[in-house]
C-alpha cells in the first residue's frame, strides 16, 4: 500500500514534542495578538474613554513602536546565543520562556489597569515582548524538525495560526462580551480573556525547554556508556549537539 507523503510528514511532526510545544506556543501568541488588534481600539473608547481618533492614532503608534524593535531584539538575541537549532535550541527556548514571562506579567497587569497612560505603556511592553518571541519561535519550528519535513511543519503552523489564532480570537472575545448586559463590563471580560494567553504560551515554551534538557541529559549518559560507543548507536537527541 502506497503511503501518502503528507501523512508521513504529519506523523513525524506530531511525534516531535519540541515542535508541538513551539507551534502551540506561537499559535497562542497569535491568538492573543489577533484578538487584541481587533478589540483594543474599541476597548480604549468604551473602558478608558478615549475618543475614536485618539484611540486609533495611539494604537497604531504603539504597534509600530513595539513590533519592529521587538522582532529585531528577538532575532538579534537568538543569533547571539547560537541560533535556533543544534546547540542553540535550548538557548532559543530559554529566550522564549523569558520573553513569554515578561509578556505574561505585562498582560496580567494590563487586565487590571484602567489609567490611560499606564495602559498605553503596558500595551507597548506586552506587544514588544510578544514580538521578540515571534522570530525565535518561527526559527525553532523550522530548526527542530528534519529538513525533509520543514515545509510541512511551516504549513501546519500557518493552518493553526489562521484556524485558531487569527479567526477564533476576535469571535470568541465578542461572544464573551455579549453575555454581559453592561457593555463596559463585557468589554473588560472579553479583553481580559485575550490577555491571559501570555501565561499559557510561557508554560508551553517552558515544557519544550524541559524536554530539551531531558533529551540532552539522556544523550550525554548514552555517550558515556561503553556499550553505546561500541555499537556506534546515535541517540535521537544528537541533533541537539549538532
Amino acid at each position: 500500500m502506497k503511503q501518502i507523503p503528507l501523512c508521513n510528514d504529519l506523523c513525524i511532526l506530531f511525534a516531535n514534542p519540541i515542535y508541538l510545544m513551539a507551534m502551540l506556543g506561537l499559535t497562542t501568541l497569535q491568538f492573543s495578538a489577533a484578538g487584541l488588534q481587533f478589540w483594543t481600539i474599541a476597548y480604549m473608547q468604551v473602558v478608558l474613554n478615549f475618543n475614536a481618533l485618539e484611540a486609533q492614532s495611539i494604537f497604531i503608534g504603539v504597534m509600530l513602536a513595539a513590533m519592529i524593535p521587538g522582532v529585531i531584539l528577538g532575532s538579534t538575541s537568538s543569533d547571539y546565543f547560537g541560533g535556533y537549532s543544534g546547540r542553540g535550541l535550548r538557548n532559543a527556548l530559554s529566550l522564549c520562556v523569558f520573553y513569554g514571562f515578561c509578556a505574561s506579567v505585562f498582560s496580567i497587569w494590563l487586565s487590571t489597569t484602567f489609567e490611560k497612560q499606564r495602559f498605553i505603556t503596558l500595551l507597548w511592553l506586552f506587544f514588544f515582548s510578544g514580538a521578540a518571541i515571534m522570530p525565535i519561535a518561527n526559527g525553532i519550528i523550522v530548526g527542530c524538525v528534519p529538513k525533509e519535513v520543514q515545509n510541512s511543519g511551516s504549513a501546519l503552523y500557518v493552518v493553526m495560526q489562521n484556524a485558531i489564532g487569527l479567526s477564533v480570537a476576535p469571535e470568541l472575545a465578542g461572544k464573551i462580551m455579549e453575555h454581559y448586559p453592561d457593555k463596559k463590563e463585557g468589554m473588560i471580560a472579553g479583553y481580559s480573556m485575550l490577555l491571559y494567553g501570555g501565561p499559557l504560551l510561557t508554560l508551553l515554551f517552558l515544557v519544550a525547554r524541559l524536554i530539551v534538557r531531558k533529551q540532552m541529559k539522556r544523550m550525554r549518559n548514552s555517550l558515556k556508556s561503553p556499550r553505546a560507543d561500541a555499537h556506534g548507536t546515535a541517540h535521537p537527541a544528537s541533533q541537539l549537539e549538532a
